[in-house]
């Protein structure tokens, strides 16, 4: 017997499942209903049995981020990165936003520029938060000018989509 497999019987057929996952599905359980203490250890046996898997280091620097651990959160973002995350958006703009927080603005603000470069063009919520965001990164350097410019073109997004409800009801 594989001790990272579980033996599923009483289905009618009897299935060998690997226990990460199962790991892995209540860790994501738990990331959804923000239980974000509870996911941290399922997606952590989850990483500690399969460290293959790349979703599973976005989950749980999420989760870190939420909870404040900032450095262990870059941490599992990078990691997530190195192991390939398919949502390289999401990757980007969660990665900036803890550089944000650890003080690093010119990390947060190319990981955002890079986040904003990969969005849809017909995205305007998202760019309007990236935009934002980058922003505020801006404003933390003290490079006030630059920060107007893209809050001008943040409002300009906003306009647009204030419009586009307004004439489409």
């Amino acid at each position: 017997s594989i001790p990272e497999m579980q033996t599923m019987t009483g289905t009618g057929v009897d299935a060998v499942f690997p226990i990460h996952r199962a790991f892995e599905m209540r860790g994501t359980l738990f990331h959804e209903i923000q239980a974000h203490k509870l996911a941290l250890q399922d997606l952590g046996k989850a990483i500690a049995i399969n460290s293959s898997r790349a979703e599973n280091y976005f989950l749980r620097g999420d989760c870190l981020c939420k909870l404040g651990h900032y450095e262990q959160a870059l941490k599992d973002y990078n990691l997530a990165e190195e192991k390939g995350f398919a949502d390289t958006t999401a990757l980007l703009a969660s990665r900036g936003a803890v550089h944000r927080m650890l003080g690093n603005s010119q990390s947060a603000f190319r990981d955002f520029s890079a986040a904003h470069d990969l969005l849809d063009r017909s995205d305007r919520v998202g760019r309007v938060r990236i935009i934002s965001f980058k922003a505020f990164c801006l404003i933390d350097q003290h490079i006030y000018d630059m920060a107007h410019d893209s809050l001008v073109v943040g409002l300009k997004l906003v306009d647009e989509l204030i419009n586009e409800k307004v004439i489409h009801y």
